[in-house]
C-alpha cells in the first residue's frame, strides 16, 4: 500500500496494543507527479470521484473541471 503514496516505511513496532511507524514522506516525488499519475493512484484506493472518472476515461472536461480536479487532486 505505502507504494500508492509517496512514502517509504523506515521503522515500525507492533506492541501488543498499539503500533508505532516512522514514515519518510518523499515530498519530490509526490510533487512530480501529473494530475494523471495522481488520479491512478487515488484510484487504486478508492473509486475517485465522478469527475476523476471521467478524467481516468479520458473524457473531454470544460477548463472548469479541469481545475477544479487539480485542486481536489494537489
Amino acid at each position: 500500500m505505502s507504494e500508492i503514496f509517496a512514502l517509504d516505511i523506515c521503522a515500525y513496532a507492533v506492541i501488543s496494543n498499539h503500533y508505532h511507524v516512522v514514515l519518510h514522506i518523499n515530498a519530490a516525488q509526490a510533487e512530480a507527479w501529473t494530475l494523471r499519475e495522481v488520479v491512478d493512484r487515488w484510484h487504486q484506493l478508492c473509486k475517485g470521484s465522478p469527475l476523476s472518472q471521467r478524467f481516468a476515461r479520458n473524457e473531454a472536461l470544460h477548463a472548469a473541471e479541469l481545475a477544479q480536479l487539480e485542486e481536489v487532486a494537489t
